[in-house]
């Protein structure tokens, strides 16, 4: 059971605090990677620009120079003596030198320059950085740019192509990318050969990243240089030109800029750049490990703090399921020990969750209802002495009654007529017999107003005209049942209270109203007397409901109201000093055949 309520926990907990976080984790990451993707698209293209950028600057700076030296006449003539024969005049050789250093003046900006060629066609020899003399085409250890040169199509000015120069056997070939030029004033080429490995260690310098790889294309597709960082380079360079050879052979290189390609097996951003100026293709590739190199700080830190949710989830949940079962043993106990009658062991702590409010309020509930129980057998307990002591102090009625029977006749026969005296004893044999009569037996409100005139009469035989009675009573309510001496006390607490202490002879009028208020029957009791203050009535009604033997007529009306009844009908007591007083209650109608 434990086991089943804490999974249930983690999962209500999982939802409540992992799936926000995740729905924040992926806002940011949305915003982040659409950072990086930003990054990768404008560093692949800085790339390309400053690749294209150098070449393009080199190129022509070389063939500008060239073209302001070959359209002066003075430089031109002797470039062209100086290559058709084997003899120099003066004037050629100021022209070689200034060739030559104008060939050294672009090594020295230009470190990544191999080395450069001036050719005119038709010549079988031509001008090269790389030699002091004039080299005749078929002796030169390098030779094989002209076959490149003499295939180029007549429209076409620019063309690169990759080749090797070897000048000694006993060195290793050099890589180059030969770009050609033709010239704009004479008919033939500049000759620039680029020494790939300088020019790529130029190019890692300005790569935004490790992991990008760079790409050259001549318009002939062909594969000039790369730079990449995938382990089989070879493998790549020729899944990657097969792949690059099919969007050029459609005309639809424009589509790979900006965009994400699965090649070899693997994900790339790809930029691509045309470069009118060398009729070469520029690409770059950057795989998506670099997007996830980039984010696996961002990625660990999700992976922490979901790791850390996942713990406090558990934690919370068995931290809660244990303290719920905790406090479930705890009622379970309490109320154990309630139904075996044992005294309750359990100690109150200080409030700290829902469940402490929960256990306590069950423990403060029960601890009441023992303490209702124990007052109602005590109610009853003292009910029942009550009622014994009624009955030990009761004397019989019949007895009392045939007394005052015997005393009536005697008077009669003494006198020889009747009496205010044995009209006074008639009255009194009645409320004898009423008063004394089984207490718990029911009446009617009919009979029970009865007894009250027979009282009032013997009361005006004692006091005569001292003493002013009113009824109203709706005749509805006649057959109401009510317990005896219900209205008895109240009068003869307005006659003993309520006239005056220095002897005045001022009447005293009380007036007894009844009426029937629908589901209610209200009772008032209204004298002219003395009144009372709001001290006065405060400790009155301090009286009535104390436990003491003060004031026992209305302090017993009402707790026999209160005991019948309940509170509403508790009595209610509202007098002025020198005004008199009324006291007024009110009896339901409902189950009335079942109050005693």
């Amino acid at each position: 059971m434990l086991r089943k309520y804490f999974f249930k926990r983690v999962r209500t907990y999982f939802l409540y605090m992992i799936i926000p976080t995740l729905i924040l984790f992926i806002v940011v990451g949305y915003f982040f990677i659409s950072i990086q993707l930003r990054r990768i698209q404008e560093g692949g293209q800085a790339t390309l620009y400053n690749l294209s950028n150098s070449l393009e600057v080199t190129v022509y700076n070389l063939g500008y120079y060239l073209d302001v030296m070959t359209s002066n006449f003075s430089f031109s003539l002797p470039l062209r003596n100086m290559l058709a024969t084997n003899t120099m005049q003066q004037s050629d050789v100021v022209a070689f030198h200034m060739t030559q250093n104008f060939f050294s003046s672009f090594h020295l900006a230009y470190p990544y320059i191999h080395s450069m060629y001036l050719y005119l066609d038709g010549n079988d020899r031509f001008l090269s950085s790389a030699s002091s003399q004039i080299p005749t085409i078929e002796q030169y250890y390098d030779n094989d740019w002209l076959d490149i040169y003499q295939q180029m199509a007549d429209d076409e000015i620019r063309f690169a192509s990759q080749r090797q120069i070897h000048r000694y056997a006993f060195d290793q070939p050099v890589q180059v990318i030969t770009l050609f030029q033709r010239m704009s004033h004479m008919n033939g080429v500049i000759v620039i050969n680029i020494d790939l490995d300088k020019y790529q260690n130029l190019l890692r310098n300005a790569m935004v990243t490790e992991f990008q790889n760079l790409f050259l294309f001549s318009s002939h597709r062909d594969m000039l240089g790369s730079i990449t960082t995938e382990q089989n380079n070879a493998a790549f360079e020729r899944a990657f030109a097969l792949f690059f050879d099919d969007f050029l052979a459609t005309d639809d290189y424009a589509t790979l800029d900006g965009n994400w390609w699965r090649i070899d097996n693997h994900l790339f951003f790809l930029n691509a750049q045309y470069s009118e100026q060398l009729n070469i293709y520029n690409v770059s590739a950057i795989p998506f490990s670099y997007l996830i190199h980039e984010l696996r700080y961002y990625l660990l830190l999700v992976l922490a703090i979901l790791f850390l949710d996942i713990m406090i989830v558990f934690s919370i949940a068995y931290l809660y399921t244990r303290r719920s079962f905790f406090f479930i043993q705890e009622c379970i106990n309490v109320f154990s020990e309630a139904e075996k009658g044992e005294e309750i062991t359990y100690q109150v702590s200080d409030v700290k969750d829902e469940f402490g409010i929960i256990l306590n309020n069950m423990i403060y509930l029960h601890l009441r209802n023992n303490q209702m129980k124990m007052n109602l057998m005590e109610r009853q307990y003292q009910y029942e002495l009550s009622e014994k002591a009624a009955l030990q102090l009761q004397i019989n009625p019949h007895f009392i009654f045939n007394t005052l029977q015997i005393m009536d006749f005697e008077i009669i026969k003494n006198l020889g007529k009747l009496s205010p005296l044995h009209k006074m004893t008639m009255q009194l044999s009645k409320v004898v017999k009423y008063a004394l009569t089984d207490p718990t037996t029911k009446v009617n409100l009919r009979e029970e107003l009865e007894y009250l005139k027979a009282y009032l009469e013997i009361l005006k035989v004692r006091f005569g005209d001292f003493i002013i009675t009113y009824f109203e009573v709706d005749e509805n309510v006649l057959d109401f049942e009510v317990f005896r001496l219900l209205l008895q006390p109240i009068v003869e607490n307005c006659l003993e209270h309520g006239k005056r202490k220095d002897g005045g002879k001022e009447r005293i009028i009380i007036k007894l109203k009844i009426y029937d208020r629908e589901d209610q029957i209200s009772f008032a009791i209204i004298d002219n007397g003395v009144g009372m203050t709001q001290q006065e009535l405060t400790k009155l009604n301090q009286k009535i409901y104390s436990k003491g033997m003060d004031n026992i007529g209305l302090r017993n009306v009402n707790h026999r109201l209160l005991l019948h009844y309940g509170e509403e009908s508790a009595l209610q007591i509202h007098s002025k000093k020198n005004l008199g007083t009324a006291v007024s209650f009110r009896l339901p109608k409902t189950n009335n055949k079942n109050k005693k």
